[in-house]
């Protein structure tokens, strides 16, 4: 792969990459249901913000306790990192995976997987915490 070929790939010709991508019914797909779930994600929270506490358990994998709270805002970092990981999959299948369609879509796939169990983890906390 050449980087500098890559770097030099003018807006017009990742618009057509993407929009190659687009057409493919499994990316479309994914496309749609990764917003929907940011947007139901955000909906949520904001449904529950005047209900909420001003901690929340959000680290998990932390030990039982203190240590497991975040301030209330940090809910926000759930959808915010299952997009953030939607648009790399976009920058990565744009300039990367070109040439290789299948890998492309099993990374459009994974980026659905994160927004879903970011969507689960954020109504888990709400269900916990009221």
């Amino acid at each position: 792969m050449n980087v500098i070929h890559l770097i030099a790939a003018t807006p017009r010709t990742i618009g057509a990459a993407w929009h190659k991508f687009r057409s493919h019914w499994v990316v479309d797909i994914v496309n749609r249901f990764v917003i929907l779930l940011f947007l139901l994600s955000l909906v949520a929270i904001a449904w529950r913000w005047n209900t909420l506490p001003p901690v929340v358990p959000l680290w998990f994998s932390r030990p039982w306790g203190t240590e497991r709270l975040a301030p209330s805002v940090w809910l926000f970092l759930l959808p915010g990192a299952s997009l953030v990981w939607y648009w790399l999959s976009v920058v990565v299948a744009t300039y990367m995976t070109r040439e290789y369609p299948l890998f492309t879509r099993v990374l459009f796939l994974s980026s659905l997987l994160v927004s879903f169990l970011s969507f689960v983890a954020v109504l888990k906390i709400l269900s916990l915490v009221s």
